[in-house]
C-alpha cells in the first residue's frame, strides 16, 4: 500500500498570498512505537507554504485503500513530525503527543468548520477518495500510519461470593496504549449447570450479575478502541464456595512482671467473603495451680488476670455462617524475677547488748511475699553468739566477745532466693571504747594549732 500524490490543504484564514508545495520522500524518522507508515517503501510528505494564515489548517493524506480492512481503515491516523527536541504543546481537540518528536493530529470531527471529511457520526478517513483527515497549525513532515497495539482488557480480580449475591464487575483497569477511547463486551465463559445468571448492562465498564447456584462463574471481557483494534479476552472467576475467615490472635502486654496483671487479648481476625464471623477464645495450657479464667471468651477482645508464674497460651477459632478458621495462639509469659535482699547498715556495738538486723527494704519485683534467712557468716574466735529469730524481717544479735561480726541475709520468693547481702558490726568492750575515746581526744588535740596552746 503505497501513498501517492494528492496532498490537499485547505487553510482556515489566510492572511498573506503564497504557495504551498507538497514533497513525497521515501525516508524519515521512524514513527512512535504502536504505529505503521503506510506502504512497503515509507512515504514521509513534507508541506511547507510561503503563504501566511492564521487558525486551523486542514490537511488530508492520500493513501491507497486496496488490501486494508475495515478496523485497519478505521485506524488510520496522521501523524505530525515535530522533531526529536521540539515541545509538543496541542491546540486542538483530538490533537496527543506521541513521544518521540510526533503528534497525533488526526482530525477529530469536533471542529466542524474544517472537518470535510466529517459527516454525521463519520470516522475523518474518506475510504472511496482515498483520503485521510489531520488538523494543524504548523508545517513539516506528515506521514499516514496504522495504528497497530490494540488495547488492554482487564476484567478486575476473582472474588468469593454467597449464592443470591449480586456480583458488580470492574474493567476501570482496561487501558489503550495510544490512548484512544475503549467500548466494553462482557460475557460469560462458563457457567455453573443449572444457573440461569444474566448480565446487565454488558457494554459498560461495571456491569452486574446475581449468582443464582453453588460453582464458578467465568467472565470474559474484551474492549475494542476508537479505530476498531480489539483486544484479547481478559478473564475473572466470582466463586460461591465459601472461603474460612482468618483468626489473628495478639495480647497486651505479653510479658508480665506484677502479679495479678490483667492482660487483654484482641487482633484483627476477618472474613475473606466481608461474612460477620464470631470468637472463642480458649486456654491451651496455664502454669500448673493457675486458676485463670478468660472474661469474654466469646467477644472480640476478651482478657483475663495472671495469677501463677509462668506461661499462658491462648487460642482463638473464629468462625462464619458455614465454617471455621484455622487456630491462631498467643503466649504471655509470667516470669519469675528473683527477688533482692537488703541486709541493712552496720555500726558498732558494747559486748552484751543487743544489735537489731533490718532487711525490711528486701524486695521482689514481681510482687511476690517473701521469706527471710539470716544466718552468722563471720564472728570472733570462740564467740558462742546466735542470730536471734533468724526468719523474721527483723533478727537480732547479742555480741559476747569484741571482734567483727559479719550476718548474711537471703530472700526467696517460694520460686527463686536472692543473692546474698551482708553487714558488719564491730563490737567493743567497755574498756575499749574508753581506750578508743582517748585516742580519738588524742587525735583531736594533735590536730590544734600551736597557738591554741599559748597562755593568755
Amino acid at each position: 500500500v503505497l501513498p501517492f500524490p494528492g496532498v490537499q490543504v485547505t487553510f482556515g484564514s489566510v492572511t498573506g498570498a503564497g504557495t504551498t508545495t507538497a514533497t513525497v520522500s521515501s525516508t524519515g524518522a521512524p514513527p512512535p512505537a504502536g504505529f505503521t507508515v503506510l506502504g512497503t517503501t515509507a512515504a514521509y510528505v513534507d508541506v511547507s507554504t510561503s503563504a501566511t494564515f492564521s487558525g486551523a489548517v486542514e490537511i488530508a493524506l492520500p493513501f491507497n485503500a486496496s488490501g486494508l480492512s475495515g478496523a485497519q481503515l478505521q485506524s488510520l491516523r496522521v501523524l505530525h513530525e515535530l522533531g526529536p527536541s521540539a515541545p509538543c504543546t496541542p491546540t486542538f481537540p483530538g490533537r496527543r503527543c506521541l513521544g518521540t518528536g510526533w503528534e497525533d493530529v488526526t482530525e477529530t470531527c469536533d471542529l466542524p468548520q474544517y472537518s470535510f471529511a466529517c459527516g454525521a457520526g463519520a470516522r475523518p478517513v474518506d475510504s472511496a477518495n482515498g483520503l485521510v483527515y489531520g488538523v494543524v497549525d504548523s508545517f513539516s513532515t506528515f506521514v499516514a500510519a496504522l495504528a497497530s497495539l490494540p488495547p488492554l482488557a482487564n476484567a478486575g480480580s476473582s472474588e468469593t461470593v454467597h449464592v443470591g449475591r449480586t456480583v458488580t464487575l470492574d474493567g476501570s483497569g482496561s487501558s489503550d496504549p495510544l490512548g484512544l477511547g475503549l467500548s466494553y463486551a462482557w460475557s460469560f465463559s462458563a457457567i455453573p449447570a443449572g444457573s440461569r445468571a444474566t448480565l446487565v448492562d454488558p457494554t459498560t465498564v461495571h456491569p452486574s450479575f446475581t449468582t443464582d447456584v453453588m460453582g464458578d462463574y467465568v467472565l470474559s471481557l474484551t474492549v475494542t478502541n476508537s479505530v476498531g483494534l480489539a483486544s484479547p479476552p481478559a478473564r475473572v472467576t466470582i466463586s460461591t464456595r465459601n472461603s474460612a475467615p482468618i483468626a489473628d490472635a495478639v495480647a497486651a502486654p505479653q510479658a508480665i512482671v506484677l502479679d495479678h496483671t490483667v492482660v487483654q487479648l484482641g487482633g484483627e481476625s476477618w472474613d475473606p467473603d466481608g461474612d460477620p464471623i464470631g470468637y472463642a477464645w480458649s486456654f491451651s495450657s496455664r502454669p500448673p495451680g493457675s486458676a485463670a479464667a478468660l472474661s469474654g471468651a466469646n467477644t472480640a477482645t476478651p482478657s483475663f488476670v495472671v495469677d501463677v508464674h509462668g506461661d499462658y497460651v491462648v487460642q482463638l477459632v473464629v468462625s462464619d455462617p458455614w465454617t471455621s478458621s484455622a487456630p491462631a495462639s498467643v503466649t504471655i509469659s509470667f516470669a519469675n524475677l528473683p527477688p533482692v535482699a537488703v541486709a541493712g547498715t552496720g555500726g558498732s556495738a558494747l559486748v552484751g547488748t543487743s544489735i537489731t538486723l533490718d532487711g525490711s527494704a528486701s524486695s521482689d519485683p514481681n510482687g511476690d511475699p517473701i521469706t527471710y534467712a539470716w544466718s552468722l557468716t563471720s564472728a570472733p574466735q570462740l564467740s558462742q553468739a546466735t542470730i536471734q529469730d533468724p526468719t523474721a524481717t527483723k533478727a537480732s544479735l547479742v555480741p559476747d566477745l569484741p571482734g567483727t561480726y559479719v550476718a548474711q541475709l537471703i530472700v526467696d520468693d517460694g520460686t527463686a532466693s536472692s543473692a546474698p547481702s551482708t553487714v558488719s558490726w564491730l563490737v567493743f568492750t567497755d574498756r575499749a571504747v574508753v581506750i578508743e575515746d582517748v585516742r580519738a581526744l588524742q587525735q583531736v588535740i594533735a590536730s590544734l594549732p600551736r597557738e591554741a596552746f599559748r597562755n593568755r
